[in-house]
């Protein structure tokens, strides 16, 4: 067994209360604050005092990724293995698989989602129309809305013509219910529906859910909120939720972060600890990040890294000069001995990847785009998957199918096989009724590991990672939020969003923009206009329009003669300021620039003195 006092070394006091407290609690856990840390530690420290039991415990998080990283902090603080962990889904498709063979049912063959369905059922919509339909039915069965409340209400479908989008739920319910199928909400109905009974199946599988854990809960729908309720049963004191109603954005799937502010009144008896020291960002951006969140839980967010460089706010001409910006960005930190794999470069949705992704192609700069690991992307890899997808394979399937490639395959591609495998082996142990859907997930939700590439994503993928350096692309007055007279609750997601990208950072911070917006977003009035970003033709507003021309004139000059790009030369950041302040002598020019190469090479630092001198 643990030992108990090992587990609340090395906490904060707040993290320490967090730890120890009685249940039921409530966490409130700020961006940075160690959130994962203090729920793994809670799980041991209450098994290890024996507070809780072990086979009576589920620890529910979001995604497969994060499932697996609690599951594997878990297996290193106890001596025995750990409670069982997955997701949602995860762990009602067992609850679904195990009540079904209690009543001698057959189980409903699992599909990813109904979507597919859509185009053999006679519809004629097209893409952009089906896509809005499905999204909007989905929402509303996570809200719990069955096809029965929306025939009675109508009011409550939130895109034009309702009654399109009822007929196509009766629809696909009749399709589903004809063929035995299930979605994934369905796998969360049904789980719901079986633990809910008053007989022996509901007793036995409340049996396991003693104590239940919950990771991020700011993301909880109502429906996800049903289960955990059926499946404790009217014991509520066993639960530990934790989570940042700042940080709740995934509205499209149902989730309502009031469901996380006003758990009290559901739960009279709930603690509530709040972590509200920022680890991970330095003070400066976690001033900067302030002003965009809600208090209303938390309050203000400290820092415990003191200092650092506000975010920086630049203005580019076009798109494709963003891009070029956050690429030459990118070369000048890595010159500089920065790992690419410390940088990242978010959007607000995948559209605005493309131009990121072709300017560093032609900078030769590794990265890698929508967290997709190498191992995803290996060829061998792909087309194992592909078939697990065809055969719709078991985990367990998987890990054999695996296995034979293993056994007649050429060394250079049995390396990715086998982390596969491992990866597999893992997640059968984790969860040994997961499939190919599960599998697919944790693949696509794998931090790279020990791979120098720059991580270019969008702000929904980017949570719950964090990097050195972060550059927000697409931040300006006119591009975010992406449509004006949004409804309250919609900005206040864009809002929170924002946040939640702006909190990835622990170091530096960079938010760009392009035309036809001319400041950044009015969610960052408090942070000021920003700047042009050099060399541009705006950069006359600066007052300095022929020596920044010239500037930029010479250091192309230079990088021909020495084969290297001009930003190493002369830094875009350095050209800016030049072209603000002009220097009286070589040593106070090289006290403002920051270009590595000057101050390695005194020749270089004295050429460009001379030339400021020549066009002064």
């Amino acid at each position: 067994m643990a030992n108990a006092d090992l587990l609340l070394e090395g906490l904060s006091s707040q993290q320490r209360e967090a730890v120890i407290a009685k249940a039921p609690l409530l966490i409130v856990a700020a961006a940075g604050s160690g959130k994962t840390r203090v729920l793994t530690h809670r799980i041991a420290y209450q098994i290890a005092t024996q507070t809780t039991r072990g086979t009576q415990s589920v620890a529910i998080s979001f995604t497969r990724a994060a499932a697996w990283e609690v599951s594997r902090r878990l297996y290193r603080l106890l001596d025995g293995p750990p409670p069982q962990c997955g997701t949602f889904h995860s762990l009602a498709l067992g609850l679904v698989r195990e009540g079904s063979a209690m009543l001698g049912r057959p189980v409903p063959r699992l599909i990813g989602d109904s979507n597919g369905l859509l185009g053999d059922l006679g519809f004629k919509l097209s893409e952009a129309r089906r896509r809005v339909v499905f999204a909007e039915i989905e929402r509303l069965r996570a809200r719990g809305h069955d096809l029965t409340s929306l025939q009675e209400n109508p009011d409550l479908v939130s895109i034009p013509n309702p009654h399109e989008l009822i007929s196509v739920c009766s629809t696909l319910e009749r399709a589903k219910s004809r063929q035995r199928l299930m979605d994934l909400t369905d796998v969360l109905r049904i789980a719901t529906e079986l633990v809910a009974r008053n007989d022996g199946v509901g007793e036995a599988l409340r049996l396991q859910a003693r104590w239940v854990y919950i990771d991020e809960f700011q993301d909880v729908n109502p429906l996800q909120l049903r289960l955990i309720e059926q499946w404790m049963g009217t014991d509520l004191s066993g639960l530990t939720v934790v989570g940042d109603p700042n940080q709740s954005i995934y509205g499209w799937n149902g989730s309502d972060p009031a469901l996380m502010t006003s758990l009290a009144t559901r739960i009279p008896t709930l603690t509530r600890v709040a972590l509200s020291t920022n680890y991970r960002s330095t003070a400066a951006l976690v001033a900067a990040a302030n002003p965009v969140a809600d208090h209303q839980l938390l309050g203000r967010v400290q820092a415990h890294r003191q200092g650092g460089q506000a975010p920086e706010l630049l203005a580019t001409d076009s798109v494709a000069a963003e891009a070029q910006l956050a690429a030459r960005r990118i070369a000048e930190l890595h010159y500089r001995g920065v790992p690419y794999s410390s940088m990242a470069t978010l959007a607000r949705t995948i559209r605005q990847l493309a131009p990121i992704e072709e300017a560093l192609r032609r900078l030769d700069i590794p990265h890698s785009i929508l967290g997709l690991t190498p191992l995803a992307s290996a060829p061998e890899v792909i087309a194992l998957m592909r078939t697990a997808k065809t055969e719709r394979l078991q985990i367990t399937e998987i890990c054999d199918m695996v296995e034979e490639a293993l056994n007649s395959t050429s060394p250079e591609r049995a390396a990715n096989q086998r982390i596969l495998l491992e990866v597999a082996t893992e997640l059968r142990r984790q969860d040994p009724i997961a499939d190919y859907l599960a599998l697919e997930e944790l693949l696509r939700g794998l931090q790279v590991r020990g791979v120098d590439a720059v991580s270019v994503t969008t702000f929904h993928r980017a949570k719950g990672l964090q990097w050195h350096h972060v550059h927000l692309v697409g931040i300006g007055d006119k591009s975010y939020p992406s449509r004006r007279g949004l409804p309250v609750d919609a900005l206040a997601e864009e809002r929170r969003l924002l946040y939640v990208a702006m909190t990835r950072a622990t170091d530096s911070l960079l938010i760009s923009w392009s035309k036809p917006s001319l400041a950044p977003s009015s969610l960052l009035a408090h942070l000021g206009r920003g700047e042009e970003n050099a060399p541009t033709q705006s950069i006359r507003s600066h007052g300095a329009p022929s020596l920044a021309t010239r500037l930029d004139r010479w250091r192309v000059a230079v990088a021909k003669e020495r084969r290297l790009a001009s930003y190493l030369i002369l830094s875009d950041a350095d050209l800016r300021k030049l072209a603000r302040i002009r220097p009286s002598d070589k040593e106070s020019l090289l006290a403002m620039v920051t270009t590595p190469l000057l101050a390695e090479s005194p020749e270089l630092a004295d050429r460009l003195f001379a030339e400021l001198a020549r066009v002064g």
